[in-house]
């Protein structure tokens, strides 16, 4: 698989449009904050302490080219950022030789991500400002934009959900593509959209490649489309099928993501690997990880199998060291759970 893998370095990857600057607050439960939120609110104000915090380059797809990036990727990121912004991705970005970046002015957005345990799993709830990433549409790309489109080997969309100009960007950056490129699409939280993304997948058919989703959206979109829907309380098996229905009704290779598994589907064959078994440190942006490096399974020619248990990989590495991995940090990790 590794050896495959290798061939990263030659593969070029554009990924748009989002990008935040995350701040994560740890919570063993979110009731008691609530209460001292009131309280301090009916007093006149105040402080709480000790709440544990900490601030991290955020956004889809920021996150998606930065995993991108770490794996040996050559990247170029569409997104839009003010002064502050800019010198975050470029400080983020410094240390690859094969990066370009293509920052439009404006005001990125910004995130509150609370972390905390529910039902047993860990979870994120996010409070955001999408800032100028809420219109980014297919004005947004350029002459240079569209030259590093022509030639990539992939066009990562991410985050449509919080664009309004998403249908229209996606369909610019997908139709100006190689015809041989891999066209994928991560809408992120569509709870808000969902009969407006049922849209937008009917305006790219043809068009799009990969449908990425995790068991939230993949249950949203079920609900829209009247299936039956992934259960709250899912198993492997209705990952397996969940997959298989989507590619199948939307005639598109449907990934599906979740903690205790993925699934991919083409429609006909459906693979499931399950995740590993790891401690949980951070939670946000564990699934651009595993886009990015589902990605890269599918650049370099790894077999649903393979390109599963590679984007698992990378997924539990980075939510229990809070790091994303290098191709050799993931081989270190899969030999390590082989030897157990």
């Amino acid at each position: 698989m590794f050896q495959k893998l290798r061939k990263v370095r030659s593969r070029s990857i554009v990924v748009m449009h989002d990008f935040f600057i995350d701040r994560i607050v740890r919570l063993n439960d979110f009731n008691p904050l609530i209460s001292e939120i009131n309280a301090k609110a009916g007093v006149g104000g105040g402080s709480i302490r000790d709440i544990e915090q900490s601030d991290i380059k955020g956004g889809n797809a920021v996150n998606i080219a930065y995993a991108l990036a770490k794996l040996g990727a050559k990247i170029s990121l569409i997104t839009v950022a003010d002064n502050l912004g800019k010198t975050i991705l470029q400080r983020t970005f410094s240390s690859f030789a094969n990066k370009k970046l293509f920052i439009n002015d404006g005001k990125q957005g910004y995130t509150i991500s609370f972390e905390l345990e529910k039902n047993g799993r860990k979870t994120n709830v996010m409070v955001s400002d999408v800032g100028d990433a809420g219109n980014f549409g297919a004005g947004k790309l350029c002459r240079n934009e569209l030259n590093a489109i022509k030639h990539a080997s992939a066009v990562a969309i991410a985050n449509w959900a919080s664009n309004v100009g998403g249908t229209e960007l996606a369909l610019k950056a997908f139709k100006n593509a190689n015809k041989n490129a891999l066209c994928f699409l991560d809408p992120a939280d569509i709870s808000t959209r969902k009969d407006e993304f049922m849209r937008c997948l009917e305006t790219l058919s043809g068009n799009i490649d990969v449908l990425s989703v995790n068991e939230n959206e993949c249950r949203l979109i079920m609900e829209t489309m009247h299936l039956q829907p992934l259960p709250l309380n899912y198993s492997n098996d209705d990952i397996i099928a969940a997959a298989k229905t989507l590619s199948s009704k939307l005639s598109i290779g449907v990934d599906v993501h979740t903690p205790i598994g993925s699934a991919s589907s083409n429609g006909k064959e459906t693979v499931f690997v399950r995740s590993f078994d790891v401690n949980v440190v951070i939670t946000t942006g564990a699934g651009d990880v595993w886009d990015a490096a589902d990605i890269v399974g599918y650049l370099c020619g790894l077999t649903p199998n393979e390109r599963l248990i590679f984007a698992n990989a990378c997924a539990a590495y980075y939510i229990s060291k809070i790091e994303v991995p290098t191709l050799n940090q993931t081989a270190k990790f899969l030999k390590s759970r082989e030897a157990r």
